[in-house]
């Protein structure tokens, strides 16, 4: 059911999403943290580009 169990954090394996921080924050138990084209089988990695191009032009 929507609103059950733990929220899962769908993230890549950049800096920003696997550091001590966030590390911390997924011990806690709060948030479970599922890292694209690792433990699933697809990647924001198109819409990522996308905001690399705007960020670099």
């Amino acid at each position: 059911m929507v609103g059950e169990g733990t929220p899962q954090l769908l993230a890549d394996a950049g800096v920003e999403n696997c550091n001590a921080s966030v590390d911390k924050l997924i011990s806690s138990g709060l948030l479970k943290r599922v890292l694209a084209m690792t433990e699933i089988r697809f990647s924001n990695s198109m819409i990522e580009a996308w905001w690399r191009g705007l960020k670099h032009q």
